[in-house]
């Protein structure tokens, strides 16, 4: 192919040549500091879902070594049925702390 061109038309071929290249090489280097870039940014990443998953098994240890006593889960729905007996009452007794507590005002 060179040989059938002129010498000024091989010197632009040439010249076209080495600016593809230098447009190559400036590409290759941004490619590169991109990867580097992402490269930082994963190991950041993995460091912190290290982390994260260390912080779950911890998590995940201390609520299997705490768990509540039977008397205190006893103790806490018994408390509850009594609050909900005890409003029940005070509602059965006096009508009137039902109608004062929920007004009828909007009620139509």
């Amino acid at each position: 192919m060179l040989n059938e061109m002129s010498n000024a038309e091989a010197f632009l071929y040439a010249r076209q040549c080495r600016v593809v290249v230098a447009k190559l090489r400036l590409c290759w280097s941004d490619v590169n500091e991109e990867i580097k870039s992402l490269s930082k940014h994963k190991e950041y990443t993995e460091a912190a879902i290290d982390h994260i998953r260390k912080d779950l098994i911890i998590n995940k240890e201390s609520v299997n070594m705490r768990k509540k006593p039977k008397r205190e889960s006893v103790f806490h729905i018994f408390s509850i049925d009594i609050l909900i007996i005890t409003i029940f009452k005070i509602f059965h007794r006096n009508p009137m702390v039902l109608m004062i507590c929920f007004p009828l005002k909007n009620i139509i």
